[in-house]
């Protein structure tokens, strides 16, 4: 969170410190059968700060960079998209969410469901569904930043998502209990930035051309999550 935030990569992304973190992945007897999905979300959530902070230093860099550099990014962006698909897939066929009463949406996310209460034997599998909406938000975020025309359809499915865990949000500050909050904790903070900047993000306020995001539009979505925007914050101060 802490690079994330402060548009640094993160440490825990090297390859020594990832592999300490698989063995105590691997030592969690609270994951179960779900440890291989848990490695595979880890990294997506390390790597995070890495691609936020590609994406902000191609958006506000005094020299525009090269389309190659664009392309570079959106193919890494595109990757990482497509493995966190291929995680729901996965996720979704495990025989332990059977009877955790889940529902799937649109776009195939799982939801918890109103009625459901909490149960200690699904806290930690329901702390990763949230971490996999948080991972999915941000990626998806994140290329619609880079071509905003392009991949307008991610802006309309993350303004879902955002809805739905607000929802959730909801639900948990009327006393619906432990399970929506250790499902909401894990994308909040990220929703309602998204949410705050659904208007300025929508298809019809972006760039007309092929182009990545205006800088300020992208600056207030960092503001919304309380994020440091090198370059952007000093443009803004002059």
């Amino acid at each position: 969170m802490e690079a994330l935030l402060s548009n640094k990569s993160c440490f825990l992304a090297e390859e020594a410190w990832k592999q300490v973190m698989i063995s105590v992945i691997h030592c969690d007897d609270s994951l179960s059968d779900q440890k291989d999905l848990a490695i595979a979300l880890w990294s997506h959530l390390v790597n995070g700060p890495r691609r936020f902070k590609e994406v902000t230093d191609a958006i506000s860099s005094a020299t525009p960079p090269s389309q190659d550099e664009i392309d570079g990014i959106i193919r890494r962006l595109q990757s990482d998209r497509d493995s966190l698909l291929d995680w729901l897939i996965m996720a979704s066929t495990l025989p332990e969410l059977q009877g955790m009463q889940l529902e799937a949406d649109q776009y195939g996310v799982v939801f918890p469901r109103h009625s459901w209460k909490s149960n200690p034997n699904h806290n930690s599998r329901l702390a990763l569904w949230g971490t996999y909406v948080m991972c999915r938000i941000l990626k998806s975020r994140l290329l619609v930043a880079m071509a905003p025309r392009r991949f307008s359809t991610l802006e309309v499915e993350c303004q879902h998502l955002v809805s739905r865990i607000m929802s959730l949000r909801q639900m948990t500050s009327t006393g619906e209990g432990l399970v929506d909050t250790l499902f909401v904790s894990q994308s909040t903070w990220m929703a309602s930035g998204i949410m705050a900047t659904k208007e300025s993000w929508s298809e019809r306020h972006v760039n007309a051309g092929d182009g990545m995001i205006d800088r300020g539009k992208f600056h207030d979505w960092c503001v919304s999550i309380g994020r440091v925007c090198p370059g952007l914050n000093e443009e803004n101060t002059i």
